[in-house]
């Protein structure tokens, strides 16, 4: 059930960093309210409101245009200097300014604070803030508040001839609005859980920061920062150099002390062997030149190869990467000390977060007489407002690497390049499943052990691989970090010569997952909610990991996998041998019909109506009732002995969620007059997401030749309040 609804979601691709394949999750089944595409913003202005913000649009952007235009031809737009200039020319003419990257004091900060104050005391007011970006573009924000409330019309200005273009406009009321004590006001605009468009959370550095603390922080931490490496995020010394991982140091690093890009990268499409051998003066080169440590301390914090002289080396592959979003440094304050060291105090400044200190810490650095840099040590300041460092992914170590992706890939392919079957990846220790209803996953202990150690908090990974009746694999490695599980989604399809191609690799949060007594689990992925969509999109899936007994699978097989729970009333309804009434024959047929002959139902053959004999005869086979009986309770045609039939349409049958559940036997009870009770669960993988929707006891009596007879069903508890109410296919 699981793998069939989730392969629908990994669709498109976005190239990372490392050239590795992330997908965005889009769902055909969405109908978007008011939103056309993910990038396209809904225009809120009238014809009058629109001409005037287009003529104040054309006053800022003649403001600094010559600013622009002469950087333009110089090729120094984007440039801090040029950014200095236009917002000190905007603020010269009376505009609040400031930079998109928060790298030049605001001008006209006092009005913000200002604006901010008037919002908690619930007065009305109205600003307008200009925010330029490095490609000389404007964001003009027009903020007005009143009765405590905010609301945002933003517009996006590109500078075109001599004309300021507005390419996306919005209006909103903030999800979230702060203005923090380090100065920062954010606010942010919801969006919709997987939206891929730009991003809806604002920051503004709003009060301003000393001008030293700038330039120490874009020479010594913004080059480093938090991305793809932990130097920052842990305390360290040259005595005591911890758990750095100096290879994300090495990636970091090396175009500082080469002058360009680092070679040691991952193939995008894992064809290329992914262990390299750094040569030992390579290495020790980039990552000597920055801290003051011993090689033998470097060699004992990597893998070295004594006998190459190499450091071995692998890139961060999929499972590593981190989300775009990252926080940014900013050093707040400088202490110049006796030995020649600087200590910076530095704020981590997340604006997905909308925190403008994560938490703060201490880096010590050694500036040297070249203008380079030695890093000394790094201490985080406590604090209880501390927040943890959410975005960051650890670098797998070389034996963990074996283990994730040479295994990985192996699992995918033979020697010979052809695809492995279920059994040779259950022989290599994997869970791995078919697309078989009630199959068992093979190797589920291993699943079994991840998911109690996450339910206790503990971080840890299992894959779980599916090889499918066209011969492709799925692979799902579901990531658990203490806080928040997240699902890896690889798929492998064959090709003609018999190799494989890795078709996609995709990622998502999980919204919410349990793993319940019965062994199942069950969890909700993250996909756009009401307001935002029009109908329900569903990110529910299950996946059974406890093992059904051999029996427990042959009688879900042999005597309920047919019938489910839509199109008749056998499973969904309290009857025995005295209340035989209320059962809906006509409609029980089809799905008798299809037990008994294991083919399709012949719907054309039966449109007219079914014959007397063939019908009472198929269901006297299953049901103990006689013929008198059936066409009282059915719908039954005298004149010309025939039983009404009609296949299931608008006209007599409403789609539930419940309908689409799966009948699965958990308990076999054998009773003393012969008869065997089994105790069977509606389990739903549809937005109900229930291992059971209700839970029933069906009564059957077998024959000495296999074959058998339902005498009663009876719904336990009060699940017969918790499912929609039957509509029979066709009425008397």
């Amino acid at each position: 059930m699981l793998w069939k609804k989730t392969d629908r979601f990994w669709k498109n691709g976005l190239k990372g960093r490392s050239g590795i394949f992330i997908m965005t999750v889009l769902l055909g089944i969405v109908v978007l309210s008011g939103i056309s595409g993910c990038n396209r913003e809904t225009q809120t202005q009238t014809g009058k409101e629109s001409e005037n913000s287009s003529e104040e649009a054309d006053r800022i952007a003649e403001t600094y245009r010559d600013i622009y235009e002469n950087a333009e031809k110089d090729g120094t737009l984007g440039s801090l200097k040029v950014m200095h200039s236009i917002i000190h020319r905007l603020g010269q003419n009376g505009y609040i300014a400031v930079d998109s990257e928060n790298q030049v004091d605001m001008t006209g900060a006092e009005r913000v604070e200002e604006f901010c104050t008037q919002v908690e005391a619930k007065e009305t007011s109205e600003i307008t803030v200009i925010v330029v970006d490095d490609h000389g573009g404007f964001t003009r924000y027009v903020l007005m508040t009143k009765d405590g409330d905010v609301k945002v019309n933003r517009d996006y200005y590109v500078l075109r001839d001599d004309k300021a273009e507005c390419t996306s406009s919005d209006t909103y009321s903030p999800y979230t609005w702060e203005y923090t004590e380090e100065g920062y006001l954010f606010f942010e605009k919801y969006q919709m859980s997987g939206y891929d468009g730009p991003s809806g959370h604002t920051a503004l550095r709003v009060q301003p920061l000393d001008e030293t603390c700038r330039r120490l922080n874009r020479q010594y931490i913004m080059p480093i920062g938090y991305a793809s490496n932990d130097l920052f995020l842990s305390d360290w010394n040259e005595m005591d150099v911890g758990d750095i991982n100096f290879y994300d140091l090495f990636d970091i690093l090396y175009s500082e002390v080469y002058g360009e890009e680092s070679p040691y990268v991952i193939d995008e499409n894992y064809e290329a062997e992914p262990i390299s051998y750094i040569p030992k003066e390579e290495f020790e080169q980039v990552i000597l030149s920055y801290f003051r440590i011993s090689r033998e301390v470097l060699q004992s914090k990597t893998t070295y190869n004594s006998e190459r002289e190499s450091y071995q080396y692998r890139p961060r592959g999929r499972d590593e990467l981190e989300s775009p979003e990252v926080p940014y440094p900013e050093v707040t304050d400088y202490a110049e000390n006796e030995d020649e060291t600087i200590t910076l105090t530095v704020n981590v400044v997340f604006p997905e977060k909308n925190t403008s200190k994560v938490y703060a810490h201490e880096v010590v650095i050694r500036p040297l007489d070249d203008g380079k840099v030695q890093y000394v040590s790094n201490r985080i300041i406590p604090s209880e407002d501390n927040q943890e460092a959410t975005w960051h992914v650890r670098r797998l170590t070389v034996d963990e690497w074996e283990q994730w992706y040479g295994k990985d890939l192996s699992l995918m392919s033979d020697d010979d390049g052809s695809f492995p079957t279920q059994e040779q990846i259950r022989e290599m220790g994997e869970p791995v499943m078919t697309e078989e209803r009630y199959s068992n996953l093979k190797n589920y202990e291993k699943a079994d052990a991840f998911l109690k150690r996450c339910q206790k908090g503990k971080t840890g990974t299992v894959a779980i691989y599916e090889v499918r009746e066209d011969g492709s694999i799925g692979r799902r490695k579901y990531i658990f970090d203490g806080s928040d599980m997240f699902v890896l989604s690889t798929n492998a399809v064959s090709l003609e010569d018999n190799t494989m191609r890795v078709e996609y690799i995709s990622c998502i949060k999980i919204k919410e997952w349990e793993y319940t007594e019965k062994g199942w689990f069950c969890y909700e992925l993250c996909v756009p909610e009401p307001p935002e969509v029009t109908e329900i999109v569903d990110g529910s899936c299950l996946i059974r990991i406890k093992p059904l007994t051999q029996e427990q699978q042959e009688l879900s097989r042999q005597c309920v996998a047919k019938l489910g729970y839509q199109g008749n009333n056998l499973l969904c309804s309290d009857w025995d041998m005295n209340h035989l009434e209320d059962l809906d024959y006509n409609g029980m047929y089809e799905s008798l019909y299809r037990m008994k002959y294991q083919e399709e139902f012949p719907q054309d053959r039966y449109r007219d109506g079914i014959p007397k004999e063939e019908f009472e005869n198929l269901i006297m086979e299953y049901i103990p009732i006689t013929s008198e009986q059936i066409q009282e309770y059915a719908v039954y045609d005298t004149e010309n002995h025939t039983y009404a039939w009609s296949p299931l349409g608008c006209q007599n049958f409403t789609p539930t969620f419940f309908g689409t559940s799966v009948p699965e036997v958990t308990d076999i009870r054998k009773n003393e007059d012969g008869t065997v009770t089994l105790t069977v669960d509606a389990v739903c993988d549809t937005v109900l997401c229930s291992d059971a929707v209700i839970t029933h006891e069906l009564t059957i009596r077998f024959s000495e030749d296999g074959a058998f007879q339902y005498l009663s069903n009876k719904i336990l508890g009060d699940g017969i309040q918790d499912i929609p109410e039957y509509q029979c296919r066709i009425r008397n």
